[in-house]
């Protein structure tokens, strides 16, 4: 069996499969199906991890490391910003790694009924990795098109079967499946007792003899990732790592990174989500609702509220029947109607009773 670059860090890890699915908010084209819980699990692993690790898969003719690629500009980007943040640990692809056969034809039945299961799931993330700049990094990582011999079984009935299924080709299965297969690969470079973020494509395979053995995920006081996961797809590449590497350093500065969950006041919170910009919601519409009618409309000359003004000026025809009550980021900074306001991040806060 191949061996990873023994790692002794006690730090967690993440997989570049995972790491295309956040790249990808930040490109034309199609998104991973996966996105949102990736993005959002990885935006807490970042701010509150001191150093994650992320593998790399490289053979002899690969000419740059895959920070410095044109595949993973956020990924280099964070690394700019704060290079102690990010580290690499990278795997050969020079050769094929020889399998059991039997346990790759089991292998694959396990994953054929996930498959079949997950038909439209599972079309979504082809089409999302069949885009050009995913499929070229793919093949400057890997000297053959496949780490395992998965196209042995190219002309298998099952998989040929599965390929009609899915409405793609066998080329494709195989390469699914290979990737998949890496699953176990990549743990080991986590090591032991570890926390490994896999993509959910690999971590909901469940292949014989594949042993799992719980990790104790990073700490994350609050969830960060779940209040802007819905805003960052709006974001430009910069404003998404400036916003991680600036929340690195506040949540330092307040003392909250190494705090347990449920441990923290809900003021404590609402000063985190005030100075991080999050966006808020109006808790009391309807007395908001008068405050905007009767005193800021009238402000939209004021140059000093800019946008927000525009915006809340725009917010007041609007019903709260259709309504959610979301407000744009930058309305976190009028003062006026922080009293109203509530974040996402308040629900985390301790319990008072």
């Amino acid at each position: 069996m191949q061996q990873v670059e023994n790692q002794t860090a006690s730090l967690p890890l993440f997989d570049l499969t995972s790491m295309l699915a956040v790249e990808a908010l930040f490109r034309s084209g199609v998104k991973d199906p996966w996105a949102r819980a990736i993005v959002s699990k990885f935006t807490d692993m970042y701010i509150f991890c001191d150093t994650a690790r992320y593998t790399a898969p490289f053979f002899s003719d690969s000419t740059k490391a895959v920070e410095n690629s044109d595949t993973f500009p956020v990924l280099q980007k964070l690394i700019e910003l704060e290079n102690s943040s990010l580290h690499s640990i990278t795997y050969r692809t020079d050769e094929q790694i020889t399998l059991n056969v039997e346990y790759m034809v089991d292998s694959f039945k396990a994953f054929e009924n996930w498959c079949v299961n997950n038909k439209n799931q599972l079309k979504s993330w082809l089409k999302f990795h069949q885009q050009e700049w995913i499929r070229g990094t793919h093949n400057q990582r890997f000297k053959t098109n496949f780490l395992y011999p998965t196209q042995t079984l190219s002309n298998r009935n099952d998989l040929v079967n599965l390929s009609r299924i899915l409405n793609t080709s066998p080329a494709e299965i195989c390469y699914t499946f290979d990737l998949v297969l890496r699953y176990s690969l990549i743990g080991q470079s986590a090591g032991e007792n570890q926390h490994y973020l896999a993509h959910p494509i690999r971590e909901e395979q469940n292949f014989p003899t594949m042993n799992r053995e719980p990790a104790t995920p990073p700490n994350v006081p609050v969830q960060i990732g779940r209040s802007i996961v819905d805003y960052v797809a709006g974001m430009s590449l910069d404003e998404y790592t400036v916003f991680l590497h600036e929340a690195r350093q506040l949540v330092r500065e307040m003392g909250i990174v190494d705090l347990k969950p449920k441990t923290i006041e809900k003021e404590t919170l609402r000063e985190l989500a005030y100075k991080l910009w999050l966006p808020p919601k109006l808790k009391n519409w309807e007395k908001a609702y008068g405050i905007i009618t009767g005193g800021i409309c009238g402000l939209g000359a004021y140059p000093v509220l800019g946008p927000v003004s525009a915006a809340l000026g725009g917010l007041i025809s609007i019903s709260s029947i259709f309504w959610s009550g979301s407000l744009p980021a930058c309305s976190n900074k009028l003062k006026l109607l922080r009293w109203a306001y509530e974040w996402e991040i308040e629900k985390e806060a301790r319990d008072t009773e």
